[in-house]
């Protein structure tokens, strides 16, 4: 059983967060309302294209939605290797556009292929330069109804995105929603 810590803030989104700037975001280590992500795309150990990528991206906006706060996740940023790498290496694998515009609508169609597509509303993609690179911040609001990626359920603990099952999901939604009952 994964232990999920519970905040009893009313806050939809971490406003300690939300008006720091990328330099700001990338000086902190990763928590409960923050997650760091090299690319959505492309694999740079590998050097290939890997949809595996694109799952964490999406399973850590859907964590982010179940979770009390939500929360902010930047793409473009190697916390392991402290590089900042930037998202224009997605971008010859994004579809036809191969630019902000490509990566975005990937994002988002594939978010409401493998979620619930009204939910959309609930996070905003929007691009910085830092470096000279092209950083993605993605703002997460906490979502009104539980998000499942694939029948999957996603929560943030302990600075990660993890997978509850069985039992614990529906302990998890009855707690987080209680008026879903």
């Amino acid at each position: 059983s994964v232990y999920v810590e519970e905040s009893l803030s009313e806050d939809l989104i971490p406003s300690s967060l939300d008006t720091k700037s990328i330099e700001e975001l990338i000086a902190l280590d990763e928590f409960d309302e923050l997650e760091f992500k090299s690319t959505m795309k492309f694999n740079r150990r590998s050097k290939l294209p890997d949809k595996i990528m694109l799952e964490e991206v999406i399973t850590t906006i859907s964590g982010f939605m179940n979770s009390r706060k939500g929360g902010i996740l930047l793409v473009g940023y190697d916390e392991d290797l402290d590089e900042v790498n930037g998202i224009d290496e997605d971008y010859p694998y994004v579809g036809k556009r191969q630019n902000w515009d490509g990566w975005r609508n990937m994002l988002m169609s594939s978010f409401s292929e493998h979620c619930e597509k009204d939910l959309e509303s609930f996070f905003n993609p929007t691009k910085s330069k830092y470096l000279g690179k092209t950083i993605a911040k993605i703002i997460v609001k906490h979502s009104d109804t539980p998000v499942f990626y694939d029948n999957a359920f996603y929560v943030r603990s302990h600075g990660k995105t993890q997978l509850l099952a069985g039992s614990s999901v529906n302990n998890y939604i009855n707690r987080m929603w209680p008026k879903l009952k």
